[in-house]
């Protein structure tokens, strides 16, 4: 996707991956985060797939509306704004007597009235780029396994996964935008987009003495790797990586870590995050090429982006 992970959703993953996400709240965000990144991962290849080219798609776009709030996709023509909201439900979704369910259990906020609230303000935005614009909210629950029971009808319109490719395809051409009006609609969204919506308290740096400590595969986050001088290869699923990449890899996991404390961004601390796997020369040599220094002599530590 156009960002990615958000930077939560990695967190939470070097947490689980060096042994440390402790506490039921933390492992359930883990699921729900990476089941969302996942299905918006999907629909956006699907779209990519299936839409005509010249629409254009806006992904995970925050905005302001009393509180922080995203919009998941946004298909873009000259007079129409689809507004998706993409789920991942594995199991039974139910929408009866106004409530909404997951596998039996109520969510809390009820995903129509907030897409209520998202018409809301992406419609301002889009009468501020051309009053004619329509924005038409669509659910999709792209979940092979997803099931739904609509015991009435839907405030909005909802599609399932076999659904999706006709109504891909079905959006059709369009004309191409023109230059005028494509900037004027990055320029009303940039006008209202906020940085990534979510605040969470990280653990505290002394965390690290708790952490499995080593280097581990970027696919599997399997420990089990091999290391020579080009690079290392996973024992569990034969991936590649460069040394290069895996210290530029795990230096920007320290910077999550310890975020508020960028001192302990230096060469020492990765290479005991990395369990001194690679000597401290080659850390330091791949830090020095990728970031910034600053500080002087044993103070030096690197500005990780």
């Amino acid at each position: 996707m156009k960002n990615g992970k958000n930077e939560e959703l990695v967190y939470l993953e070097i947490l689980d991956a060096r042994g440390v996400l402790f506490g039921e709240k933390r492992k359930e965000k883990l699921y729900t985060y990476t089941m969302g990144y996942e299905g918006e991962r999907e629909f956006l290849e699907w779209s990519q797939r299936y839409l005509h080219s010249n629409w254009r798609i806006e992904n995970d776009f925050w905005f302001l509306d009393g509180k922080a709030m995203q919009a998941d996709f946004i298909l873009m023509s000259a007079y129409i704004w689809n507004l998706i909201e993409v789920k991942n439900y594995y199991g039974h979704f139910t929408y009866k007597d106004g409530l909404c369910w997951h596998n039996n259990k109520l969510i809390d906020d009820d995903i129509f009235d907030v897409m209520k609230q998202r018409i809301n303000r992406i419609g301002k935005i889009a009468v501020a780029v051309d009053h004619r614009i329509e924005v038409r909210p669509v659910f999709v629950f792209i979940n092979q396994h997803g099931q739904l029971h609509m015991h009435q009808k839907p405030p909005f319109e909802v599609l399932q996964r076999n659904q999706l490719v006709e109504f891909l395809e079905g959006l059709g051409y369009v004309e191409p935008m023109t230059a005028n009006l494509s900037n004027r609609i990055t320029q009303q969204l940039d006008r209202n987009r906020i940085a990534y919506g979510i605040n969470y308290t990280r653990l505290d740096p002394t965390v690290l003495t708790q952490m499995r400590k080593g280097i581990y595969c970027a696919n599997c986050k399997s420990f089990e790797v091999n290391i020579n001088k080009p690079g290392i290869q996973c024992r569990q699923c034969g991936t590649k990586e460069s040394i290069e990449s895996v210290i530029c890899r795990h230096a920007k996991e320290l910077s999550i870590i310890v975020h508020n404390l960028p001192e302990m961004l230096n060469s020492k601390n990765l290479n005991f995050l990395m369990a001194n796997q690679l000597s401290l020369r080659t850390t330091r040599k791949y830090l020095s090429k990728n970031f910034e220094k600053e500080g002087k002599s044993r103070k030096t530590y690197y500005k990780i982006k």
